[in-house]
């Protein structure tokens, strides 16, 4: 346990993590003996057996955003919402070259057809 504990404080170790099919006690032990939190429960060998942790894709949701609470930078909360908004900027701009790219070959269209009607 002396040897764990010299690597948790070598390796600048911010938070524990319990793995929800593990005894509690060793990370409970940790916790007392770094002062670290135990930031929450992770998924790995098994789903939980309801909620969000209780499919393959919830679960791994789930570690991420346990993760992201106990690691991340103060301030960053929000970087993937703006990610996501300029993301859907971009695709409604390329929509909208569509749209105008569609008018014009109508333009064209019914200016070939006016030519036509003074031809005859």
């Amino acid at each position: 346990m002396a040897a764990l504990v010299d690597v948790i404080e070598q390796e600048n170790v911010e938070a524990l993590f319990h793995e929800n099919m593990t005894n509690q006690s060793i990370i409970t032990q940790l916790a007392e003996e770094t002062g670290l939190p135990i930031a929450g429960t992770l998924y790995a060998d098994a789903l939980a057996s309801e909620d969000e942790a209780s499919t393959y894709l919830g679960m791994m949701r789930h570690n991420a955003q346990v993760l992201h609470d106990a690691l991340a930078e103060p301030g960053h909360n929000d970087h993937d919402h703006s990610h996501d908004h300029d993301h859907d900027h971009d695709h409604d701009h390329d929509h909208d070259h569509d749209h105008d790219h569609d008018h014009d070959h109508d333009h064209d269209h019914d200016h070939d057809h006016d030519d036509h009607s003074h031809s005859h």
